[in-house]
């Protein structure tokens, strides 16, 4: 088991950004937002935005914290984050591009 995933299991969860994601995407859903749109969007909706403010700085925290402890490799770090969130796009798809 690589440092990284030792210490989400042990020391430090990432449910928080986890759960925070899956707001994004229940918004992303709701407002009917194809993923073409939300690589490209200029302006948001209240409660995206919030919610977009509060997991970046859920993650940021996380950075920190793999900082802290000396564990920070950011390959490593950009590959767990980005799986744990496609496995959430999965969960919560976009509407498709016609």
């Amino acid at each position: 088991m690589s440092k990284l995933k030792e210490f989400v299991s042990i020391v430090h969860s990432i449910d928080d950004i986890l759960d925070e994601y899956r707001n994004m995407r229940q918004i992303m859903q709701r407002e009917g937002y194809t993923e073409s749109q939300i690589a490209r969007l200029y302006s948001f909706p209240y409660d995206l935005m919030a919610s977009r403010n509060k997991l970046q700085e859920k993650i940021s925290d996380f950075k920190s914290s793999l900082q802290m402890y000396g564990i920070f490799e950011e390959k490593e770090y950009q590959k767990f984050i980005e799986s744990k969130l496609k496995e959430i796009d999965l969960e919560y798809p976009l509407s498709e591009d016609y």
